[in-house]
């Protein structure tokens, strides 16, 4: 197996994991951070992973997100004392914030998880490129199954494969080929078409 060491720090960004939690303290900033698509797995950080599935468990309990009501939680979880205490929830919900910038702060924890994950897979790619008993197409065939889903957990990328993107530029040209006969557009914009 290849050893590969990767500071997966550099894919985090703690102030704003702290950011969004102190977000979730303020009113119907909540529900603004779980609207992005925002779960306890996207944190890096252990303590506000607990600290994210204790703000979740009493919001489903109806019980407001302060200090007090997340630390109760977080007793009843028997994780108050390894998510960093009662100190620690103050510290994050004395950040200067509003939840105005919940989807935004949340946006930017989800959108790092994301790329640790892409980072996680290339590497387990390349650690079993030399197993024998996979082919490359095995292992270009799953990563591009994982590159879709990840474009699809992003909702901004679709992977194409050749023979769509072809027909996408085909598409485009005939498009540009039609309008030009109409007279609405000059130029194609493709070189030895003009």
């Amino acid at each position: 197996m290849i050893d590969i060491n990767i500071n997966m720090t550099q894919f985090a960004d703690i102030d704003r994991e702290c950011l969004a939690l102190c977000c979730c303290m303020k009113e119907s900033g909540y529900e603004r951070v779980i609207s992005v698509g925002l779960k306890p797995k996207h944190f890096f950080d252990n303590k506000h992973q607990m600290i994210f599935e204790a703000m979740g468990s009493a919001y489903h309990k109806n019980t407001n997100l302060d200090e007090l009501s997340i630390s109760d939680e977080l007793g009843i979880m028997d994780k108050l004392e390894s998510s960093g205490g009662l100190m620690y929830l103050m510290e994050i919900s004395s950040k200067t914030t509003s939840a105005a910038h919940a989807e935004r702060e949340a946006g930017v924890v989800k959108e790092l998880a994301i790329k640790r994950g892409i980072v996680n897979r290339c590497v387990s790619v390349i650690q079993n490129a030399p197993d024998k008993s996979l082919t490359s197409s095995d292992i270009i065939s799953d990563t591009i199954d994982f590159l879709s889903k990840a474009g699809q957990v992003n909702k901004r990328s679709k992977i194409y494969n050749m023979e769509e993107l072809v027909q996408i530029g085909k598409d485009d040209i005939a498009d540009k080929l039609n309008r030009r006969a109409k007279g609405d557009e000059l130029t194609t914009g493709y070189a030895g078409i003009d």
